[in-house]
């Protein structure tokens, strides 16, 4: 388990009980379907950013600078999951 530092303030968006519940929600309403961890990621993605694909306005800030996001979002995954 990684440690927790006191002097840096919780992540705003994306932390593992954010992920996690998105997950939770995801996974009840599509089983008994199952899926791997890469395909969890992009649904993750998809979910937090609907109007990407067209869809309604994204639950996060289109940031300039979420480039790297889908890394991150697979690293927070997979401490949710393994």
């Amino acid at each position: 388990m990684e440690a927790v530092d006191a002097s840096r303030p919780p992540p705003l968006f994306n932390s593992a009980l954010e992920t996690g519940v998105r997950a939770l929600v995801f996974l009840d309403a599509a089983f008994p379907r199952v899926f791997d961890l890469a395909q969890l990621t992009w649904f993750d993605h998809l979910v937090v950013h609907t109007a990407d694909v067209g869809g309604p306005k994204s639950l996060h800030p289109d940031l300039p600078q979420r480039t790297g996001e889908l890394l991150m979002r697979r690293r927070v995954s997979r401490k949710v999951f393994c």
